[in-house]
């Protein structure tokens, strides 16, 4: 779709088949039933499904140079040294978190119970290109000095150098991140990916002993 309904006054950033009836009848003065347009719109191609999340702030241009030329040079970088791609992102999660959908009586919406007495976690992971993943539990907000420790306890776990790609969370471009570990003398490297306005440049790691 290249419209979103918010685009067209229609209200929302999801289509459904009442909005698809007002835009046909305005574009063309004819008038569609739900259940019409619905047929109309399967014979046609469409489907009702759940849509995928974009960041506004991609640019699509910067995500071609990584996947055609950024990635494919620093694959080559890393087998010429001997060192290990890894990607690396956070997650937080809530005791609370509702996701999908449920079956109710027409008309009603379903409700489910919730407390107040509610938690979260956050967890900073890495996985590298043969699938072998590196995950720590984080018990406080995740800063600059949180991923330090978690690049210095990554480290623990190889041998050989690292190239950590990651996004352009303001954690991973902080000057003490990009500055490293004061006893650092060789190292990997911490990129971030894929540019976005948010993700100018990539950030260099020198890697604690």
């Amino acid at each position: 779709m290249d419209y979103e309904p918010d685009d067209l006054e229609l209200g929302g950033k999801l289509w459904t088949r009442r909005k698809v009836c007002v835009l046909a009848e305005r574009l063309f003065g004819v008038s569609f039933t739900e259940q019409g347009m619905g047929k109309l719109l399967r014979r046609m191609g469409f489907s009702f499904q759940r849509p995928d999340k974009r960041a506004i702030e991609a640019d699509p241009e910067a995500m071609r140079e990584w996947v055609e030329e950024t990635y494919p040079a620093l694959r080559e970088r890393a087998r010429s040294e001997g060192a290990v791609v890894l990607f690396g992102d956070q997650v937080g999660v809530r005791s609370d978190q509702l996701s999908g959908r449920t079956w109710g009586r027409k008309g009603q919406t379903s409700t489910t119970a919730r407390t107040g007495n509610r938690f979260g976690l956050s967890a900073m992971s890495t996985i590298s290109t043969r699938g072998d993943l590196h995950f720590t539990i984080l018990r406080d907000t995740f800063n600059a000095e949180v991923f330090i420790v978690f690049l210095d306890r990554l480290l623990g776990q190889f041998e050989e150098k690292i190239h950590l790609v990651v996004d352009g969370h303001s954690a991973h471009r902080a000057k003490k991140v990009g500055n490293g570990s004061p006893t650092g003398t060789t190292g990997s490297s911490c990129i971030s990916c894929p540019p976005t306005p948010r993700t100018r440049a990539p950030t260099s790691w020198r890697a604690p002993i």
